[in-house]
Formats: C-alpha cells, structure tokens, sequence
C-alpha cells in the first residue's frame, strides 16, 4: 500500500499499522447472499502488518508462520476445511500518527524567526531573499500537535479477496 495516494499531503505519516479481517464461508450455492454465506467473524490469522518502508505498507496474508504465532499468542484462530469457498473482507487501519523527518517550508530557516533573531531582518547585508515571519516554526508544531491529539483511528484501505481451499 502505497502512503502518498492516499494521505493528505502535509499531514503527519500515519503510524502503527494493523487489519481487522471479517471471514464468510459458504454454506449454500441457493437463496440470497444471506443465505449462502455464514459469517465466521474476526479472523485474527490472515492478515499481519509486515513493515513500512519510506510510504509503502506491507502486510502478510495468509502466512502459516504468522498463522502458528497467532495461535501460541491466544488469538481466535479461524481453521479453514478443505472444498469450501470463504470471503475475507480485511480493513486496513492506523491507529495513531507519527513524526515525519522532513521539514515543512514554513520551519525552514529563511521562513521563519524568533523575536531574538528580528536583527536578521533588519540587516540589509544578512542576505534574506525572503522575508521571515514571526514564530511561524512555533505554529507548525501546534498544527502538529493538534493533528495528534484529534486523530482516531481510521480505515486507510480495504481489500475482499475470495479464496476456495484445495486439498
């Protein structure tokens, strides 16, 4: 999953990756969608957060490592027979938002000052093309601030996948 097609650009990176996978098996090939699907519930062993790298997410489906760990952990286990069709519906989520390493232009240097530093814009010879405003560096950390204290955790994508389970 790919980060930058789906945040809103100068946001904070969202952070602390997981995935709630609702599981359906069929029971009949007649009658509404209702009555050929029986819903398993949350299956906690087909999808993992594997790891972040820059803005791609991965995550692991169905991986029978992951799967054993699931069950050493006491984790619902869902066990899959053989010759059915099952459903999993899995949504994708962050729980929190994290620090993102690279400036935005408003901490840059050249936009931005203190008031111990008012002698810069006042010296003609210090060479500022731009003229810097007060604490702007300081508002940017109070956008950062108030973006962590109102983020909830939030669905940044989801995925159905049908799987029919051999021998």
């Amino acid at each position: 999953m790919d980060l930058t097609k789906i945040q809103t650009p100068y946001t904070l990176p969202l952070s602390d990756f997981g995935a709630m996978t609702q599981s359906h098996i069929q029971v009949s090939k007649k009658g509404s969608c209702s009555e050929k699907w029986l819903d398993l519930g949350e299956a906690k062993n087909i999808t993992y957060f594997d790891n972040q790298e820059e803005n791609m997410i991965k995550f692991d489906i169905f991986n029978k490592r992951r799967e054993i760990q699931a069950d050493t952990e006491g984790n619902y286990a869902v066990q899959f027979n053989r010759n059915f069709n099952y459903l999993f519906q899995i949504d994708f989520r962050a729980k929190s938002v994290g620090e993102d390493s690279s400036k935005l232009w408003m901490e840059e240097p050249e936009w931005t000052f203190s008031c111990e530093q008012s002698d810069m814009i006042t010296d003609p010879e210090n060479g500022r093309t731009k003229f810097p405003v007060l604490n702007l560096a300081t508002f940017s950390d109070l956008l950062k601030q108030i973006q962590k204290e109102n983020f909830a955790e939030t669905s940044v994508s989801q995925l159905n996948i049908a799987v029919h389970v051999n021998k």
